[in-house]
């Protein structure tokens, strides 16, 4: 994959003679062979570690060799990179077409999924909207416009839809801070819903521990229809 020299002290007899201090080579990316960093960023990208060589040898004696690690075992870290509804204000008993990205650079070993939920203003959680499907592996999974319907007695007021990345926690993450995002959702009248502007999801949002742990076991609300279950489209993407 890649190798250097590294010059050793000579004596006036000409004989090479190894230097009495330690000598370093510096191995840059900017000095190997296109095909090696490749390798190296492969490595990178499956975010676990490989034993590779290292060797050596003085003039023309035998190779010694020595094992390093290169590389880290990551774990996956879910993350919402992009969402919308459209639009992003209805009238009670409207609907409104949800999408979302959620990506993960270090693979996951099994299966995971997203929750989703209606939340008012201050994140109390109302009702259970559905879960998504998200594939094991790494990259971006993406949902695909999706309507949810409301109840026509839902109060006019702000409200979010919530998405809980990994929402049975089935998965170890590097970080289990940042798998909420909420995007804002307007009940409004008839004439103000007319031509609404679509609403962007909000990453990383950190919610009070009781009303994350209210996610889990959510009251009945009646307020949205139920989706039933959906699959994320997995996009291979790092």
């Amino acid at each position: 994959m890649f190798s250097t020299q590294v010059l050793l002290g000579r004596t006036a007899g000409g004989l090479y003679i190894p230097s009495p201090e330690t000598r370093t080579a510096y191995v840059s990316r900017f000095s190997m062979e296109p095909n090696a960093v490749a390798f190296l960023e492969s490595i990178a990208a499956d975010c676990v570690s490989r034993n590779m060589y290292l060797l050596g040898r003085v003039d023309f004696e035998a190779f010694q060799s020595r094992t390093m690690v290169v590389g880290l075992n990551e774990l996956p870290d879910f993350s919402f990179t992009a969402g919308s509804l459209t639009p992003g204000t209805i009238q009670p008993g409207g609907s409104t077409n949800l999408t979302f990205d959620v990506h993960t650079r270090c693979p996951a070993a099994t299966t995971s999924t997203v929750g989703l939920y209606l939340m008012d203003a201050n994140y109390q959680v109302l009702s259970v909207i559905g879960g998504v499907g998200i594939p094991s592996g790494g990259g971006t999974s993406r949902f695909p416009p999706t309507a949810i319907s409301f109840s026509a007695s839902i109060p006019p007021g702000s409200y979010y839809v919530a998405l809980f990345a990994d929402a049975n926690e089935v998965i170890y993450e590097s970080n289990e801070n940042n798998n909420v995002g909420v995007i804002p959702l307007q009940i409004t009248s008839a004439l103000a819903a007319t031509e609404a502007a679509p609403q962007e999801l909000v990453p990383d949002v950190t919610l009070p521990s009781e009303v994350a742990g209210g996610a889990r076991n959510p009251p009945p609300g009646d307020y949205v229809q139920r989706l039933a279950p959906q699959e994320a489209l997995s996009v291979e993407t790092h």
